[in-house]
């Protein structure tokens, strides 16, 4: 039986060991972040002309990265988790968000509160399709009003250099299972499904992970243009969609 991701990071170390094997410095995943910022600040700027006060929720916070880059932007923040490993990380991460251990997509999880802004970074890819679904419903349920904003990610664009190398990869090591990946067309889907639209997206990750180690400054250089290239970014292994109620 396979194991739902709601159990993946509840080890002991789970919080450090997420840093240091995803997000050590000059990792792939670390120079994508690098990217992502950006957007998020945008994202941010654009909420606030929108609404005077922001309240923010971050969902499945981990280890707080993106909760701690973003509490500075808004008026009152909040990250939640059911891992207290990851959230015991974040707490030496973040200054003044409020962290709560629990899990919204339980069904009779409490509305403990709703918000201008909602982020959800490196979760629906991972879970399972049920527990996608009821993610989406949770953080839907939670958005304010129709000028509420939820920021979210699929990092296994299939179509990006991934789609080649994780069917390769699995065929190679004759492993069974569903493959890492989650197309932009099937995330609409999924939000559209708990009614969602999409009204900006934007992509970063174009170039395999390799190159990174080789020549990370030309890298990073190279990804930034890209960023500003439609038919480029859209190649992209991540994707961040920024979403609102349908209507």
């Amino acid at each position: 039986m396979i194991e739902s991701y709601r159990r993946h990071f509840t080890h002991a170390d789970a919080g450090t060991a997420y840093d240091l094997e995803q997000y050590r410095p000059g990792s792939f995943w670390d120079v994508v972040w690098a990217l992502e910022q950006p957007v998020l600040d945008r994202v941010v700027a654009d909420q606030r002309l929108r609404t005077p006060r922001i309240e923010y929720l971050d969902f499945a916070c981990g280890t707080g990265r993106v909760l701690a880059h973003v509490e500075d932007g808004v008026d009152a923040a909040t990250g939640v988790d059911v891992s207290a490993a990851m959230l015991a990380r974040a707490a030496t991460r973040v200054n003044r968000a409020r962290l709560l251990q629990t899990d919204l997509t339980a069904p009779d999880a409490p509305l403990e509160g709703r918000y201008d802004l909602i982020t959800a970074f490196r979760f629906v890819l991972n879970a399972e399709p049920q527990l996608r679904a009821a993610a989406l419903a949770a953080l839907a349920a939670r958005l304010r009003d129709g000028e509420s904003r939820l920021v979210v990610n699929t990092h296994g664009n299939p179509c990006s250099y991934k789609g080649i190398v994780v069917p390769i990869r699995r065929a190679l090591h004759a492993r069974g299972g569903e493959e890492n990946l989650l197309g932009v067309g099937k995330l609409e889907r999924l939000l559209a499904g708990a009614g969602l639209e999409v009204v900006e997206r934007q992509g970063m990750g174009v170039l395999p992970s390799p190159l990174w180690r080789r020549t990370p400054r030309l890298a990073v250089a190279v990804e930034r243009w890209f960023t500003r290239t439609p038919l480029l970014w859209r190649l992209g292994v991540n994707q961040v969609l920024v979403c609102r109620r349908r209507g």
